[in-house]
Protein backbone atom coordinates (compact mmCIF):
# COMPACT_ATOMS: atom_id res chain seq x y z
CA UNK A 1 0.00 0.00 0.00
CA UNK A 2 1.71 4.01 -0.78
CA UNK A 3 1.81 6.07 1.64
CA UNK A 4 0.01 9.11 1.49
CA UNK A 5 1.75 12.10 0.28
CA UNK A 6 2.63 15.12 2.82
CA UNK A 7 1.17 18.14 2.11
CA UNK A 8 4.72 19.69 2.78
CA UNK A 9 6.23 17.37 0.63
CA UNK A 10 3.85 19.01 -2.22
CA UNK A 11 4.82 22.05 -1.23
CA UNK A 12 8.29 21.77 -1.21
CA UNK A 13 8.46 20.36 -4.37
CA UNK A 14 6.73 23.83 -5.81
CA UNK A 15 9.24 25.70 -3.88
CA UNK A 16 11.90 23.52 -5.80
CA UNK A 17 10.10 24.23 -9.62
CA UNK A 18 9.80 27.76 -9.18
CA UNK A 19 13.52 28.13 -9.20
CA UNK A 20 13.91 25.76 -11.70
CA UNK A 21 11.85 28.10 -13.74
CA UNK A 22 13.97 30.72 -12.91
CA UNK A 23 16.95 28.86 -14.11
CA UNK A 24 15.80 28.04 -17.68
CA UNK A 25 14.54 31.30 -17.92
CA UNK A 26 18.37 33.18 -17.04
CA UNK A 27 19.33 30.87 -19.12
CA UNK A 28 17.30 31.77 -22.30
CA UNK A 29 17.95 35.12 -21.85
CA UNK A 30 21.44 34.91 -21.57
CA UNK A 31 21.91 33.17 -24.88
CA UNK A 32 19.39 35.91 -26.38
CA UNK A 33 21.86 38.47 -25.02
CA UNK A 34 25.23 36.36 -26.48
CA UNK A 35 23.22 36.17 -29.63
CA UNK A 36 22.87 39.73 -29.64
CA UNK A 37 26.50 40.41 -28.67
CA UNK A 38 27.45 38.40 -31.79
CA UNK A 39 25.51 40.30 -33.72
CA UNK A 40 26.59 43.32 -32.91
CA UNK A 41 30.63 42.65 -32.92
CA UNK A 42 31.00 40.15 -35.17
CA UNK A 43 31.37 39.91 -38.87
CA UNK A 44 30.39 37.42 -41.67
CA UNK A 45 33.22 38.35 -43.66
CA UNK A 46 36.57 36.04 -43.90
CA UNK A 47 39.45 37.69 -43.49
CA UNK A 48 42.51 37.74 -46.02
CA UNK A 49 44.99 36.03 -43.34
CA UNK A 50 42.43 33.51 -42.86
CA UNK A 51 42.10 32.45 -46.07
CA UNK A 52 46.01 32.95 -47.07
CA UNK A 53 46.29 30.50 -44.25
CA UNK A 54 44.14 28.10 -45.20
CA UNK A 55 45.37 28.09 -49.06
CA UNK A 56 48.83 27.48 -48.16
CA UNK A 57 47.10 24.34 -45.63
CA UNK A 58 45.40 22.64 -48.19
CA UNK A 59 48.62 23.70 -50.49
CA UNK A 60 50.58 21.59 -47.63
CA UNK A 61 48.26 18.70 -47.61
CA UNK A 62 48.44 17.84 -51.12
CA UNK A 63 51.23 15.66 -50.37
CA UNK A 64 49.13 14.28 -47.53
CA UNK A 65 48.13 10.88 -47.69
CA UNK A 66 44.42 10.42 -47.75
CA UNK A 67 43.56 14.23 -48.16
CA UNK A 68 45.24 14.54 -51.70
CA UNK A 69 42.47 15.42 -54.34
CA UNK A 70 40.28 17.24 -51.80
CA UNK A 71 43.08 19.38 -50.62
CA UNK A 72 43.74 19.94 -54.81
CA UNK A 73 40.66 20.96 -55.15
CA UNK A 74 39.95 23.27 -52.05
CA UNK A 75 42.88 25.19 -53.06
CA UNK A 76 42.08 25.59 -56.69
CA UNK A 77 38.59 27.43 -55.41
CA UNK A 78 40.95 29.99 -54.30
CA UNK A 79 43.70 30.27 -56.09
CA UNK A 80 46.16 28.23 -58.51
CA UNK A 81 48.20 25.17 -57.50
CA UNK A 82 50.46 26.53 -59.82
CA UNK A 83 51.35 29.77 -57.89
CA UNK A 84 52.93 27.58 -54.86
CA UNK A 85 55.05 25.32 -57.11
CA UNK A 86 58.58 26.68 -55.53
CA UNK A 87 56.77 26.26 -52.33
CA UNK A 88 56.78 22.43 -52.29
CA UNK A 89 59.60 20.24 -51.41
CA UNK A 90 61.24 18.34 -54.35
CA UNK A 91 61.84 15.44 -52.56
CA UNK A 92 59.24 12.95 -51.29
CA UNK A 93 57.10 13.74 -47.82
CA UNK A 94 56.15 10.10 -47.09
CA UNK A 95 52.79 11.01 -47.11
CA UNK A 96 52.88 13.44 -44.87
CA UNK A 97 52.18 17.31 -45.19
CA UNK A 98 54.52 19.37 -47.04
CA UNK A 99 54.98 21.90 -44.85
CA UNK A 100 56.41 21.13 -41.10
CA UNK A 101 54.16 24.63 -39.97
CA UNK A 102 52.96 27.57 -41.21
CA UNK A 103 52.19 31.10 -40.17
CA UNK A 104 50.85 34.33 -41.36
CA UNK A 105 50.69 37.67 -40.17
CA UNK A 106 48.76 40.69 -40.93
CA UNK A 107 47.12 41.72 -44.20
CA UNK A 108 48.32 44.96 -45.37
CA UNK A 109 47.17 46.87 -48.65
CA UNK A 110 44.07 49.11 -49.88
CA UNK A 111 41.41 46.95 -49.17
CA UNK A 112 40.53 45.24 -52.47
CA UNK A 113 44.19 43.87 -52.88
CA UNK A 114 46.13 43.14 -49.86
CA UNK A 115 49.48 41.12 -49.11
CA UNK A 116 49.75 38.48 -45.92
CA UNK A 117 52.91 37.92 -44.87
CA UNK A 118 53.73 34.16 -44.40
CA UNK A 119 57.10 31.69 -42.74
CA UNK A 120 57.02 28.16 -43.08
CA UNK A 121 59.10 25.05 -43.04
CA UNK A 122 59.61 22.45 -45.51
CA UNK A 123 59.40 18.97 -44.55
CA UNK A 124 62.68 17.37 -45.98
CA UNK A 125 63.36 13.42 -45.26
CA UNK A 126 61.40 14.14 -42.24
CA UNK A 127 62.76 16.70 -41.09
CA UNK A 128 62.28 20.66 -40.81
CA UNK A 129 64.26 22.29 -44.20
CA UNK A 130 65.56 26.09 -44.07
CA UNK A 131 62.65 28.67 -43.40
CA UNK A 132 60.78 30.14 -46.66
CA UNK A 133 59.12 33.90 -46.16
CA UNK A 134 57.04 35.22 -48.71
CA UNK A 135 53.76 37.28 -49.08
CA UNK A 136 50.77 35.83 -50.22
CA UNK A 137 49.00 38.31 -52.49
CA UNK A 138 45.01 38.28 -52.51
CA UNK A 139 42.51 39.95 -54.42
CA UNK A 140 38.57 40.73 -53.16
CA UNK A 141 36.29 39.79 -55.58
CA UNK A 142 33.09 38.80 -56.10
CA UNK A 143 33.10 35.36 -54.92
CA UNK A 144 35.90 36.61 -52.15
CA UNK A 145 39.34 36.64 -51.09
CA UNK A 146 40.88 35.29 -54.24
CA UNK A 147 44.96 34.37 -53.81
CA UNK A 148 46.66 35.89 -56.92
CA UNK A 149 50.60 35.63 -56.38
CA UNK A 150 53.26 34.38 -54.39
CA UNK A 151 55.64 37.32 -53.86
CA UNK A 152 59.12 37.78 -52.02
CA UNK A 153 58.74 39.05 -48.79
CA UNK A 154 57.96 43.05 -48.21
CA UNK A 155 59.94 44.87 -46.06
CA UNK A 156 57.64 45.92 -42.96
CA UNK A 157 55.36 42.90 -43.45
CA UNK A 158 56.43 40.01 -41.21
CA UNK A 159 54.78 37.38 -39.06
CA UNK A 160 54.06 37.53 -35.54
CA UNK A 161 57.24 35.04 -34.51
CA UNK A 162 59.74 37.46 -36.60
CA UNK A 163 58.31 40.87 -34.48
CA UNK A 164 54.99 41.26 -37.01
CA UNK A 165 51.56 42.30 -35.86
CA UNK A 166 49.00 39.38 -35.09
CA UNK A 167 47.20 38.13 -38.09
CA UNK A 168 43.75 39.60 -36.24
CA UNK A 169 43.21 41.42 -32.70
CA UNK A 170 39.92 41.26 -30.81
CA UNK A 171 38.31 45.13 -31.36
CA UNK A 172 37.65 46.71 -27.66
CA UNK A 173 33.81 46.60 -28.06
CA UNK A 174 34.49 42.72 -26.90
CA UNK A 175 36.20 42.90 -24.48
CA UNK A 176 33.71 45.66 -23.00
CA UNK A 177 30.85 43.28 -24.26
CA UNK A 178 32.77 40.17 -22.26
CA UNK A 179 32.74 42.28 -18.98
CA UNK A 180 29.17 43.00 -19.46
CA UNK A 181 28.03 39.62 -19.87
CA UNK A 182 30.21 38.02 -16.96
CA UNK A 183 28.25 41.39 -14.77
CA UNK A 184 25.15 39.85 -16.07
CA UNK A 185 25.68 36.29 -15.29
CA UNK A 186 26.60 37.46 -11.85
CA UNK A 187 23.65 39.17 -11.35
CA UNK A 188 21.75 36.08 -12.38
CA UNK A 189 23.39 33.56 -10.56
CA UNK A 190 23.12 35.69 -7.68
CA UNK A 191 19.32 35.79 -8.18
CA UNK A 192 18.84 32.70 -8.71
CA UNK A 193 20.05 31.78 -5.53
CA UNK A 194 18.01 33.93 -3.59
CA UNK A 195 15.18 32.93 -5.44
CA UNK A 196 16.02 29.28 -4.76
CA UNK A 197 16.15 29.70 -0.57
CA UNK A 198 13.13 28.67 1.81
CA UNK A 199 10.44 30.82 1.22
CA UNK A 200 9.30 29.62 4.62
CA UNK A 201 12.08 30.37 6.70
CA UNK A 202 11.53 29.32 10.42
Amino acid sequence: MTAPVAAGALEDDADLRRPFRIGVLAVAIGFVFLGALVAAFGSGAERPEGVAERWLTDVGDTTRKGVRDRAEREAEEVGPLSLAADLLPRGDTDGRAAFIDLEVGKATGDGESVGVPFRLHQRIDGSAGPAIDGTVVLVDGEDGWAVTAIEPPVEGMAVPSEGGDPAAEAPIGLFVGTLLVVVLLTVVCSAIVRASGDPHPS
